[in-house]
């Protein structure tokens, strides 16, 4: 196996990456709360891991390949002051991910890795939706953007700045997921315990883009406190260079 990528995670990520991405849940910033969920502690937003194992990877490839497809189940949380150990080969392909603690974040991930856009023209097909979300409008402005680069910039020394920020897009996915359960205490009151998703990348994503984010459970079933949620959602460019895909099984708990 090649030789892991092994990024240490600094004890104040998640406030700093809050602040990036708007994504103020208390799970992530409040020790206190995230015990009250059963963790041992706030834990690093899960998009974000995301976005270091993609963009760890990214920095490897030697050509200009693409994302077009991710497939992610999560296992365990990562905490702030862990390791990060990463093992990929040279065609882009994650072959574990685990902490310095060996524990596995995620049960399965798998990228698709293209060698130029997929046409953004051509719809995704929407499933029935049991319920609707809110339509929900993200810019990601330059100074956002930017941001973002520097804040990744100081966790990954060999981090290209010509990768989209997918996974800074797609924390509005969870974020909508939440405040459709409860507009008014959406982050406070809920944790999920279980993710798993399907992304799907068409286009081109560019800063100051106008992306409209629709979509909706497509099933749904509530047992002993939790809601179990299947989901569809599409984030889709005003401009018609870019559409995201995004399918997905949740497990949401209130907390008391």
């Amino acid at each position: 196996m090649p030789e892991a990528i092994r990024i240490k995670i600094p004890d104040d990520v998640a406030e700093r990456y809050a602040i990036i991405s708007g994504d103020q849940n208390p799970l992530h910033l409040d020790d206190h709360f995230a015990k009250r969920a059963g963790f041992n502690g706030a834990i690093v937003h899960g998009m974000l891991t995301l976005a270091l194992c993609y963009e760890s990877i990214f920095s490897q490839l030697k050509d200009q390949r693409k994302l077009e497809h991710l497939s992610v189940r999560f296992r365990e949380p990562l905490y702030p002051g862990a390791t990060l150990c990463i093992h990929s080969n040279p065609q882009g392909n994650a072959l574990s991910v685990t902490t310095n603690m060996n524990q596995s974040l995620f049960k399965d991930f798998d990228l698709v890795w293209g060698a130029a856009d997929r046409n953004a023209q051509h719809p995704f097909t929407t499933p029935t939706l049991l319920e609707a979300f809110t339509p929900v409008k993200i810019v990601l402005t330059t100074r956002m953007v930017e941001a973002y680069q520097s804040f990744m910039t100081t966790l990954l020394p060999n981090y290209r700045r010509d990768s989209p920020p997918l996974f800074l897009l797609a924390q509005n996915l969870i974020v909508q997921l939440l405040k459709h359960l409860d507009p008014t205490h959406p982050l406070r009151d809920h944790r999920v315990l279980h993710l798993a998703q399907d992304l799907t990348i068409r286009g081109t994503l560019t800063v100051n883009q106008e992306i409209i984010l629709t979509g909706g459970v497509t099933q749904k079933s509530h047992k002993m406190g939790q809601d179990f949620l299947h989901f569809y959602q599409n984030f889709s460019a005003q401009d018609g260079k870019f559409q995201m895909q995004a399918k997905g099984f949740g497990v949401v708990q209130r907390l008391a």
